[in-house]
């Protein structure tokens, strides 16, 4: 359904259900996309009940507060950051760039499935439980990325192929 949901000319609001689990997606012009979903276990839940009632009388309540352009000023600041913290460890600036745009298309990439089964977040999250491993895993996903393969860190000997 989120195919031809810019076919219909930009609306608010794009609900989706399949008798088991509702989703409602935000698409409010200059807003964050949020998406509310629960399953048909918890739809008597107040706060389902509430999101679901204000999707037929009161749409503009389910409006993110935060801008698309708050988000970019949120994600610039980090990257400065993260080039900030690459430039104290003597890393050249050119690589640093280079290293901070396959971040970017990670996050992109991911975002819009390029990257299987959240293999990017997934890998920092393992990262972050083990700092020491954050280099190989980068390098390890970097590399398949340019073969167009990939393995998972967390599902070791599972090759997870892309169709790309």
């Amino acid at each position: 359904m989120l195919q031809y949901r810019e076919d219909l000319e930009n609306p608010p609001l794009l609900v989706v259900c399949d008798l088991d689990r509702f989703e409602v997606h935000t698409n409010f012009t200059g807003t964050a996309k949020k998406v509310y979903a629960f399953d048909l276990e918890g739809l008597t839940e107040p706060a389902n009940l509430s999101i679901l009632l204000n999707v037929f009388t009161a749409p503009e309540k389910l409006r993110p507060n935060v801008s698309t352009r708050a988000v970019t000023e949120q994600v610039a600041k980090l990257f400065a950051e993260l080039a900030k913290s690459l430039r104290l460890r003597g890393v050249p600036a050119k690589d640093a760039a280079h290293f901070l745009m396959k971040l970017m298309f990670c996050l992109f990439a991911e975002d819009i499935e390029l990257l299987p089964n959240n293999v990017f977040t997934r890998s920092l999250e393992s990262a972050r439980k083990t700092p020491s491993r954050f280099q190989g895993l980068m390098t390890d996903l970097f590399t398949a990325m340019n073969a167009a393969t990939f393995r998972s860190p967390q599902d070791e000997g599972c090759s997870l192929e892309c169709d790309w």
